[in-house]
């Protein structure tokens, strides 16, 4: 009776054990599904910044590019202006003009002493 008895306990205990085995268990195996589903998005966040980054760097040379074209256009410009005032051509912007066009008119005088008071207007 005495074994019966320890015996009994024995095999509760033991149900016991494997009760929480199988919970430690499924605990585990929930734990490395939701770390896999944490790398995946981790993966996906990372190929997203990539491609955003690769898009911005794109988008900031194409940019960069349009300045230093501006830019040069502007200094092409600038030489033009300083070349026809070396030549004695005055070019002046007759102000703002009350005519919605939007087209920008430019008057020219050229003032030499071969050629008074020659007025050559709207390029």
């Amino acid at each position: 009776a005495k074994l019966d008895t320890e015996n009994k306990r024995l095999r509760a205990e033991l149900q016991a054990l494997q009760k929480t085995y199988q919970k430690i268990l499924r605990e585990k195996e929930s734990a490395l599904e939701a770390k896999y589903q944490a790398m995946e998005r981790a993966a996906t966040f990372e190929h997203d910044r990539d491609k955003v980054k690769r898009q911005f760097k794109i988008f900031r040379e194409t940019k960069e590019n349009e300045i230093q074209d501006l830019l040069r256009a502007k200094r092409e410009l600038e030489s033009k202006l300083q070349r026809l005032q070396a030549q004695g051509i005055q070019v002046f912007d007759p102000g703002e003009s009350d005519s919605d066009d939007n087209c920008t008119d430019v008057t020219v005088s050229l003032e030499s002493d071969q050629h008074p008071g020659i007025f050559i207007a709207n390029f």
